[in-house]
């Protein structure tokens, strides 16, 4: 079971896996993802900091993940591929699509993909409408207001609406941890408001803008984690695949 962030934290058997893939020649990525298919903890505070591994019981940070195996073991990674995947979400290597799911297994492979199309493509599809509304309003001086434009009503009517439903107290600075939850809250949102074309078609604008900005060409697919992955293909089921409450079933 996914462990609470109330229990104490066991990091035993991923490290266990890590450390036997890192014994028999593996390289540290392999190893970390392979690692990453036995991972039990959603959240834990860590050296003084919130990690927020499973966002929303639904969407697995598989870049945190990574971080918080190198940090038990910062020898075995070069710093550059360290800092590389740390700060860009960059892996190290290839490794085909089919490899990547096989290591994390379907069920921490599906939250993967819902972190991605919710999480990272989401911010995207916000920023990639932020960009067409400025230029848009860009000799008229107005203001781009991509949440309006997006979800029907401003960032800070969205972020109420949130703290209310989530039980959040109000603050004049957001973690990063309750950030991922926002944003992933408000894709939810987004699925259930949108018509499906223009869900679609917003959701496109996210992943066209990190094609740009990974250069990635625009048939090609702009997560760096399946590189071969064709980029209309295993898309999130409009944040409806149910909490991920049992990480280990399909094991």
């Amino acid at each position: 079971m996914v462990t609470p962030d109330t229990a104490p934290v066991d990091l035993s058997e991923a490290l266990q896996r890590f450390d036997a893939e890192l014994l028999i020649g593996t390289h540290w990525y392999r190893a970390a993802l392979r690692a990453v298919g036995v991972w039990r903890v959603a959240s834990e505070t860590y050296r003084q900091h919130r990690f927020q591994y499973l966002v929303a019981r639904e969407a697995l940070d598989l870049v945190l993940v990574i971080e918080r195996l190198m940090a038990e073991r910062p020898d075995v990674v070069p710093t550059a591929e360290r800092e590389a995947m740390r700060f860009g979400g960059c892996p190290p290597i290839y490794v085909p699509i089919d490899e990547f799911r096989s290591a994390l297994g379907p069920i921490r492979y599906k939250a993967y993909l819902n972190y991605f199309y919710g999480v990272t493509v989401e911010e995207a599809a916000v920023h990639a409408v932020e960009l067409e509304a400025s230029k848009a309003h860009a000799l008229d001086g107005g203001r781009a207001d991509a949440y309006r434009r997006i979800y029907g009503v401003t960032l800070e009517d969205l972020l109420e609406r949130y703290r209310g439903d989530q039980g959040i107290r109000s603050a004049d600075r957001i973690r990063w941890d309750v950030w991922k939850g926002f944003t992933y809250w408000c894709f939810k949102t987004r699925s259930q408001l949108q018509i499906p074309a223009r869900m679609a078609s917003d959701t496109r604008k996210g992943i066209s803008l990190l094609q740009q900005l990974r250069l990635v060409a625009g048939e090609g697919s702009p997560d760096p984690f399946r590189p071969d992955a064709d980029p209309d293909d295993d898309r999130v089921d409009s944040g409806n695949s149910g909490h991920v409450v049992d990480l280990d079933s399909s094991i």
